[in-house]
């Protein structure tokens, strides 16, 4: 279903339960929670929810010299 209030589309996914299997990167942690909430933000207006007890973060610290 689409619909297309104010001038925006918005994508119904009906048959979709759930999602998984995300990443997102980031150089630092400051950069990475507002990302989390933009995505947390943009599934909701899907009808999808994050759980954040699942929600992971990994550090990937990179050693140059």
């Amino acid at each position: 279903m689409v619909r297309k209030p104010a001038g925006r589309t918005i994508v119904s996914f009906p048959d979709l339960d759930f999602a998984d299997d995300v990443a997102l990167l980031a150089e630092l942690l400051e950069l990475l929670v507002p990302s989390l909430e933009v995505m947390a933000s943009e599934a909701a207006s899907l009808g999808l929810e994050l759980n954040w007890q699942k929600t992971k973060v990994q550090d990937a610290l990179v050693l140059h010299g």
